[in-house]
Formats: C-alpha cells, structure tokens, sequence
C-alpha cells in the first residue's frame, strides 16, 4: 500500500491491515512483499527488512543489526532452497534460518552500482538484479562472481538501447497480446518487442547516407499499417509486412519535408500536419490531396497536430492560428481562434479527444483547453492544478483519463479535478516531459527530453516506473524493467 502500509485479504473476505500504528513495521511505505516456505511474511522498506513469523512475533533487520548493505530495501526474492535475497541500496544480499550468509556491494564484488530496483532467480538458481543506472547483473552463486550487462558491453543479446534518450513519441502495442512498441527520436526510430526484450533500430535517413531524421509522431492505421512524421525527413510508412515507403516534397505530393503529426482516418487514408506546407491527405489509392491558405479556409500552414475524431472529422492546431475542423464529407471548413471563442491561445501543440466526444487542446502558455459536444468550453491552467502552461503533449487512456506531458511534470485529469504528478514522488527520470500516450492496459507511456523514457502503471501499489535510456547519453546505461521480469 503506498504509505498506508501493508494489508492482507483472508480466504473468508476479511481484511488486516499492518502499519507502524499496529504492528513492527518500521515505516508504512512497503515496496515488496515475500512469503516463504514457513509461512513467514517479509515486508521490504526503506527503513529495513521487516519479518512477521508465523508465530505472528516480528523481527527487523537493518544495518545496524546484520550485515546489510543498506536499509533501503527495493526488492525481494525467494530462492528454492529457501534463501530470501535481498536488494539493499547498491548492494545485494542472502538471509538463511534469520542470518545473513552472503553481502554483495560495490566495494567486494563486480555488482556495477546503482540502487538494484528489482531481483528476480532463474531455473538454474541464478540471481539477476536490475539497477538504476547500471544496467543488469547476474550472480553465478556456485562461483559468487557477478557478470554485468550494460550498455558498455557486448554480452547482451538483442538489447540495444535507443538510439537517442531524446524521445518524441512513442507507439505502445495496440491490442492485448501484441509485442512491439515504438519509439520516434531525434535520430530515427526504435522498435521493441516486450517479449523477447529485442531491439532494432530504424535509421530514417534525411537522404541518403545523410544524418538521421528527427521523428516527431508515430501512428498506427487499421491495417497494421505506421506511419511516421519525420522534421527534415517528409513522411515515412511502413506496412504490416515491414515493407516501407518514403514521401518527400518533390518527389511526391507531400507539399513540405517538415511533418509534425500524422494520423490516419477509417478508410486507412494518412493526414499529415506539415509546418509549411499545410495538411496533406495520402488516399488509400495512393492519391495526394493538399490543403492550404491558397486554396482551402485553413488559418495557416504552419500545423503543429492533427486528430481524426470518432466522426471522421479532421482537427488542426495551428502555429498562431488557433484550432481548424474539416467536415470530410460536408467539405466544409470551422476555426476557432481566440477572436471567436473562448480559446486562450492561438498556438496549439496537441490535440486529444475523450470517449465522451470532448476534444482537448494543449496550448503553448496557456493550458489545456476542453471543448465539449454542445460547443462549451473549459480551461485549465496552473490555478486548476496542471504543472506547467505549457502542454507538450495530450492522451487519453481507456477509462476516459486525460494525461499531459509537460516542461514541469505530468498531470491527469479524473473526476473533475488534476493531478500533478512528478519525478520526486513518481520515480520519473525528469519532470522534462516530451510525450505522453496511453495503451489499451491503462499503462500511461512518457518519453522525455534527453532522459529516455518512462513507463508509468498507475494501477501499482505504489504506481510502478520503468525507464529506458540510451547508454551513451546522460543516464549511462540501457535499463529496461517491465511487467516485473528483466528484460
């Protein structure tokens, strides 16, 4: 529970809860909880090991009585000839019959540093810990010599880190069961697949032999098919049997090789948001259509998003323009602006739309707007509990939850009401939010500037944080933890 301690649901229905009011427990911020084979119950903490035997008697262990590396306790293990190891700060240890037998740290053995965030033992009875900031280490215990897997060495098949801790955007799996997700950066994008833990780059080459594209956006259309927004690099596509196919102005009906957002409609047809061109349209059929300030009522051809909407309809936020709506099938044209509505901004970074039909704008200084289906709007600003005016990115996730991403944190929007949230309390690796998106389990997904990528399930007790990084920028190492295994 997080803060509130630990509680326990008897076969009969009947709850008990256990915190420092009622019981031994050192602190109520419980991160791991291990049954062994006495019926002995173990509670890691910040503040030490807690133990209530079966006889209902409780013991802590902490640095000052046992031979812990730390009392800061993260993760627990069971082995099967019943020695419970323990993740200690930096430092990895084994308790058997009350004892502490074995003490790993930095200073006596190879463990690479960094407080160990989980610990797992595979069929062979090797102990594998994942760190924050050291990559992985694995424990032979027959020799007790650790081997370590990070980004700095080679013996770690398939787990290649990002190519840039600047990410975009990011693709989770759309439907249960699927495996891979995909992440746009500054230099290309990068698929992973959950099951496996394998990576592949996918350079996105400006040109030819050239530097690598920036990808702004990543969607995915019915067909399996993606489509990726590349700044400098016009639009890329990629089909369900990974062939791909590039789209650059001149060489095809692309109006500008600055893409900032793509999305695609229900016919499978591909909306791009240019910064320059306007918006293009690429049909099924292969056919271009574009549409700008020359021949189309859109306010300007600087965009910055586009939505496809539940009804077809086409939503544009401009650079200094306000908001554009094309009716697809009226042809016709609508603009907000904050000369005739209750926008606040003209600059709009983002768009989003909930189940309820309600289409939410991020603005750039001004917050989040909401405009509902009977053409009320609401904003939303620092005074209404967001981190930051400045919206950087939008979602929604399957309940109806509104997420942001912002220079200052995130905050979501449930009840009425928002909910900040940042680094400190989160276990995010920055409050420098670039992305935000939602996948079908409810795990919310940022990506960062120059910090990698988080992966937040709010549904953990505490809410859990994952993060992966690129090794040869600011976080050092590849760490990659998810759905409680190592990858």
């Amino acid at each position: 529970m997080d803060g509130r301690g630990a509680a326990y649901l008897s076969k009969d229905g009947q709850w008990r809860i256990f915190n420092t009011s009622g019981s031994e427990l050192p602190v109520n911020d419980v991160l791991d909880i291990v049954v062994d084979s006495q019926g002995a119950v173990w509670f890691a903490t910040y503040q030490g090991l807690a133990c209530l035997g079966s006889d209902g008697k409780w013991q802590v262990y902490s640095t000052e009585n046992t031979t812990l590396p730390a009392d800061l306790i993260s993760a627990l293990a069971l082995g099967e000839d019943g020695g419970l190891w323990v993740a200690a700060g930096s430092g990895v240890a084994c308790i058997k019959e009350g004892q502490v037998v074995k003490s790993y740290t930095e200073t006596n053995s190879t463990l690479p540093g960094g407080v160990i965030k989980s610990l797992d033992i595979d069929g062979s009875g090797r102990v594998w810990a994942g760190t924050w900031g050291g990559g992985v280490a694995c424990l032979n215990p027959s020799e007790g010599t650790w081997a370590v897997y990070n980004g700095k060495t080679s013996e770690m098949p398939g787990k290649t880190a990002l190519p840039s801790n600047t990410v975009n955007s990011i693709l989770p799996p759309d439907a249960d069961g699927a495996e891979t997700v995909w992440f746009g950066t500054d230099k290309g994008a990068a698929s992973l697949n959950l099951q496996s833990g394998a990576w592949k780059n996918h350079t996105l080459a400006v040109q030819n032999g050239g530097e690598l594209a920036q990808v702004r956006q990543i969607c995915r259309g019915a067909s399996g098919s993606l489509a990726f927004a590349l700044d400098g690099g016009g639009l890329a596509v990629m089909d369900k049997a990974g062939s791909w196919k590039r789209y650059r102005e001149g060489s095809s009906g692309l109006p500008s090789d600055a893409v900032a957002d793509v999305a695609f409609d229900g016919a499978g047809g591909i909306w791009a948001a240019t910064m320059g061109g306007g918006a293009a349209y690429l049909s099924p059929s292969g056919k271009w259509s574009v549409y700008n300030t020359d021949n189309s009522e859109i306010p300007s051809n600087y965009l910055n998003a586009v939505l496809v909407d539940a009804e077809g309809k086409i939503w544009f936020g401009t650079w200094g323009a306000g908001v554009a709506v094309y009716d697809t099938v009226a042809e016709t044209w609508q603009v907000y602006n904050t000369a005739n509505s209750s926008l606040p901004l003209d600059d709009i970074r983002c768009i989003t739309s909930g189940p309820d039909g309600k289409v939410w704008f991020g603005t750039w200084g001004a917050g989040v707007a909401g405009l509902d289906t009977a053409g009320n709007w609401r904003l939303y600003q620092t005074g209404s509990g967001l981190p930051s005016n400045i919206i950087r990115s939008l979602a929604v996730d399957p309940a109806g939850t509104i997420w942001t991403a912002t220079p200052a944190g995130s905050a979501y929007f449930s009840g009425g009401a928002w909910k900040a949230l940042h680094a400190g309390e989160t276990g995010f690796p920055t409050d420098n939010l670039q992305h935000v998106t939602c996948d079908r389990s409810g795990t919310v997904w940022f990506s960062t500037s120059e910090s990698g990528v988080a992966v937040y399930n709010p549904q953990g007790l505490p809410p859990v944080v994952q993060k992966i990084t690129d090794p040869g920028q600011k976080l050092g190492e590849i760490i990659l933890y998810m759905n409680n295994k190592i990858l």
